[in-house]
C-alpha cells in the first residue's frame, strides 16, 4: 500500500467532541463571510463548515485549518483565533468560496 503525506499527518486533534476545547465558541474580530453570503463567526461554526465542505476530499490543506482552528479552541488566545481565520481564508479563497 502506497503512503501518502496525509497518512503522515496525527489527525487524533480532529476530535470536535474533545472536552480539552474549551474555546469553540469563540469569535473571530470580523465574520467571514463567503460568496453566498454564510457568515462564519466562531471556530466552532467554522470547523462544522469546513467538515461539511470537504467532506470524501480532505488533504493536507484542510488538515491544517483545521489543526490551526483546534489549537485556537484549546488555548482561546487572540493570536491563534487570528491566524486560524488566516488559513481558513487562504483556503475558502483556494476553493472560490471568498
Amino acid at each position: 500500500m502506497r503512503r501518502t503525506d496525509l497518512d503522515l499527518v496525527d489527525t487524533t486533534y480532529l476530535d470536535m467532541s474533545d472536552k480539552k476545547l474549551p474555546f469553540w465558541d469563540a469569535g473571530f474580530d470580523q465574520p467571514i463571510i463567503l460568496h453566498d453570503g454564510t457568515k462564519l463567526r466562531t471556530l466552532h461554526e467554522t470547523a462544522a463548515f469546513l467538515d461539511r465542505h470537504f467532506e470524501g476530499r480532505r488533504g493536507v490543506q484542510y488538515t491544517g485549518a483545521m489543526l490551526t482552528l483546534s489549537s485556537a479552541a484549546r488555548t482561546g488566545a487572540g493570536a491563534e483565533i487570528h491566524d486560524a481565520r488566516l488559513i481558513v481564508e487562504i483556503l475558502l479563497r483556494g476553493q472560490k468560496l471568498l
